[in-house]
């Protein structure tokens, strides 16, 4: 039940990565101590399994890495570029809603000043 509940572990949107990565631990944990077995690889398969398209970019490089030296890319490792990769999304969101909200502040301000 618990490798079925991992499986099925998807990101949804409106949800946070670090809610995902949490319950995605959370759901290994409880796997191992029920006595499952799970190498590393596995695990760090799963998880990318488990990140949406929009992600692609950053789990591509991942598997590729991952295909050349199994042992050098951890769970941590990929927690942290996936986390590196939703900051930086944020942070690309949140200039592109200040810069539309500077075109139209801008707009209205020349509108006001003809009249």
């Amino acid at each position: 039940m618990l490798r079925k509940k991992l499986t099925c572990l998807k990101f949804t949107k409106g949800c946070s990565l670090n809610t995902l990565l949490t319950e995605f631990k959370q759901c290994v944990y409880e796997l191992k101590a029920a006595g499952g077995k799970l190498e590393s690889n596995a695990i760090v398969s799963q998880l990318l399994a488990a990140i949406p398209e929009s992600y692609m970019s950053v789990t591509t490089a991942i598997d590729v890495m991952f295909a050349q030296d199994k042992d050098s890319i951890t769970l941590d490792f990929v927690k942290n570029r996936l986390l590196l990769e939703e900051s930086r999304k944020d942070s690309k969101e949140e200039a592109s809603q200040s810069s539309a909200f500077a075109d139209r502040f801008k707009k209205k301000w020349k509108i006001t000043r003809k009249i």
